[in-house]
């Protein structure tokens, strides 16, 4: 029986508890941004497949992709194998398209915020998840309706400033990028749905900015201070594939930021005109 209006979900909502892991933490004791998804994206998809089962995505074929993720640190103090309350919440957001038989878009919409036991938010989450047919022939792969599980969640519209409604470019600065490499992408990297893995993109983005900063910047590297991370996925790499990095770094007095794009290549080297993965990072340069 499909859900009526009355009875339907504005949210799945959650309340956990996780100790931040070894992998989570700097020497400084700080949460390191680009490892929140750790505890975030388990915290999220925990909560979508207690509605949802994961057997159920993968038999009819819809697989939930991370396509547009946000992460914020507070700086706050904490220390591995500390309690962090993880406050999660996730909504159903669709388009349809009136000119054609199917969906324009449909995502799982979702926050994550982790909080220390003195109630202090140490870190933020914000995650929109693309419902897809990955693996079905290009003309199919875009759903037609919303799936029986999630019919019992209000299908909200999309805000005007959701991500996923901007391209990837908007996060690119116009001017040339400090630096350009190319390189592959192994099988190591890459997870169950044939991609390679989300943490892996934003390691590679911390990894390439500090590259940058040391070369630009006057600041030993050690004062590089993360604060914010966004990855926006327009089209996946797989194992073997090979990508051209650019990217971007602007320091201003005690802050940075930066931007990283990755290209497809073809055989000769040659990259796409877009780029299929954008990153923005920004943080502080800490004083000595």
């Amino acid at each position: 029986m499909t859900p009526t209006a009355r009875t339907r979900l504005d949210a799945l909502t959650d309340l956990s508890a996780r100790p931040a892991r070894w992998d989570m933490v700097n020497q400084a004791d700080e949460l390191i941004v680009a490892h929140l998804n750790t505890s975030m994206g388990e915290a999220i998809y925990r909560l979508f497949e207690a509605q949802w089962p994961f057997a159920e995505q993968r038999e009819s074929g819809i697989i939930p992709i991370n396509h547009v993720l946000r992460y914020r640190t507070t700086g706050a103090r904490v220390k591995v194998g500390q309690p962090l309350q993880r406050r999660t919440e996730v909504r159903l957001y669709v388009q349809e398209d009136r000119t054609a038989a199917n969906l324009r878009r449909i995502h799982l919409g979702g926050t994550c915020e982790l909080v220390t036991d003195d109630d202090a938010t140490a870190a933020r989450g914000e995650y929109w998840i693309a419902l897809t047919r990955p693996f079905a022939p290009p003309q199919e792969r875009r759903l037609t309706e919303i799936p029986e599980r999630l019919k019992a969640l209000v299908p909200h519209t999309y805000p005007d400033d959701a991500p996923v409604l901007q391209p990837a470019e908007q996060w690119l600065p116009s001017r040339a990028p400090e630096q350009v490499e190319q390189d592959w992408f192994h099988i190591n990297q890459t997870d169950m749905n044939h991609h390679v893995n989300t943490i892996v993109y934003l390691d590679d983005a911390q990894t390439r900015c500090a590259r940058a900063f040391a070369r630009h910047c006057d600041a030993p590297l050690d004062r590089l201070r993360f604060r914010e991370l966004d990855v926006f996925f327009r089209k996946p790499f797989a194992a073997g594939q090979r990508f051209e990095a650019r990217t971007w770094l602007e320091q201003h007095h005690d802050r940075f930021e930066s931007a990283v794009a990755l290209y497809h290549c073809g055989a000769a080297g040659t990259p796409a005109e877009r780029p299929s993965v954008a990153l923005r990072l920004s943080g502080l340069v800490a004083s000595a």
